[in-house]
């Protein structure tokens, strides 16, 4: 998703969005002193339509506190973030016509900041807060609309339920890490990192492959080498929804412990996408089988940096979900999904993700990284986050995306 970068800082303040869908979003004038006492800086605002329509809040800490809640006639969703401020530099993107009809904000109770969501219709909402680095909080409000894509613009609507032989199964690739000439970390009683990996992407294709709708491609299946780059070729033959590459960390201090999930960096993204665009059957893949010949640089460039900053997020979300699940079973090393440039997970089409499911060079946590106890419960909850995910966000066109539909109607 690419946001529109807002030169004239003072208009963060009088409106929360722009013009976008034919619709126009009003907003009330925050003033100094509520803008000097709030604690929490709200950064980023913008509303995905990927598969649910959802409202992202970036702030760079949690607020004070916070309320959730619907108003009828007329229809409104009603955010308050106890003593947050709006950063003059935010950067907002568009509005969802169909749905949202207008969207206003202002300071409540003093230093309260409040968004209001005037609505075409009455919606269900959920929501969730959702750690990210550096101590900033993610708000994420799923109001509980499914979203239908239709090329560059994303249309909500009530889709009738596809014919069964026309749906198709998720395809979930699992990457056990390292295999074959490639030990990867090796720990202190000469346990390989390769061996762990494999056993833990086994456990989680059996279980993948208990679920009708869901289809797990093993990168590998058995101790073989495999390049970095046939890695993601694999993935992408079989066209994966999603990349899962397993790993057990390694650190020179056998006092580092936990588990960890990764998504790609920007940097590592934007050297892809460059990639990428250099290739032309590549970025005809990335843009669904659509031609970018005769079109300028720049906006060949623009049309991938849009799907690929989509994979992206996507990539992030499910690192959330992970996470969640993850601590249950594992102590966290890091609270959050981080970012790295790691080889594995620049598909631009596919969303990926690393989990480094232990410090195999710690005494500890690598007896634990041999147990298949330990191995079947970091399985499980890998494969409950990916469900919980696609529960919500399932590809349109996918038998679990008909199921959801047809349990909600």
């Amino acid at each position: 998703m690419s946001f529109k970068k807002v030169s004239d800082q003072r208009r963060a303040f009088i409106q929360l969005m722009t013009r976008a869908g034919g619709v126009v979003a009003s907003s009330l004038m925050l003033t100094p002193v509520a803008m000097a006492s709030a604690k929490a800086r709200l950064y980023n605002f913008r509303l995905a339509t990927e598969d649910n329509l959802q409202l992202y809040f970036d702030l760079d800490a949690a607020p004070a506190g916070h309320k959730v809640f619907t108003l009828a006639q007329p229809n409104r969703l009603v955010i308050d973030l106890h003593h947050v401020r709006l950063d003059a530099k935010m950067r907002v993107g568009g509005i969802h016509s169909d749905v949202v009809k207008d969207i206003r904000y202002g300071t409540h109770q003093g230093s309260h900041l409040r968004v209001v969501v005037d609505l075409h219709q009455p919606i269900t909402p959920t929501y969730q807060f959702v750690p990210r680095s550096g101590g900033a909080q993610r708000l994420v409000v799923d109001m509980g609309i499914a979203v239908a894509q239709r090329g560059p613009r994303q249309v909500v609507k009530s889709a009738p339920v596809a014919k069964a032989e026309q749906l198709r199964d998720i395809v979930i690739a699992i990457d056990a890490g390292h295999g074959g000439r490639d030990p990867g970390a090796i720990g202190h009683r000469k346990t390989r990192e390769k061996d762990i990996t494999l056993a833990i992407a086994k456990k989680l294709e059996k279980k993948f492959a208990a679920v009708d709708g869901v289809k797990p491609v093993m990168i590998r299946s058995k101790d073989v080498y495999v390049s970095l780059g046939e890695r993601k070729r694999i993935a992408r033959r079989h066209k994966a929804d999603l990349f899962i590459s397993i790993h057990a960390d390694a650190f020179p201090k056998k006092e580092a412990r936990g588990s960890s999930v990764y998504a790609l960096s920007l940097k590592g993204a934007s050297s892809e996408a460059a990639q990428w665009l250099a290739e032309k059957e590549n970025a005809a893949d990335l843009m669904g089988g659509i031609s970018l010949d005769g079109r300028t640089e720049v906006l060949r460039k623009t049309l991938l940096d849009l799907a690929q900053n989509a994979t992206l997020e996507s990539s992030l979300s499910i690192g959330d979900y992970m996470i969640n699940e993850i601590k249950r079973v594992s102590r966290m090393h890091k609270r959050s999904v981080e970012q790295a440039n790691f080889s594995v997970l620049r598909s631009p089409d596919i969303p990926s993700v690393l989990v480094e499911s232990a410090f195999l060079t710690n005494p500890k946590e690598e007896q634990k990284l041999r147990s298949a106890v330990f191995q079947k419960r970091l399985a499980t909850a890998l494969h409950d986050a990916v469900m919980n995910y696609f529960e919500r966000k399932a590809p349109p066109g996918t038998i679990l995306a008909s199921r959801m539909q047809t349990q909600k109607g």
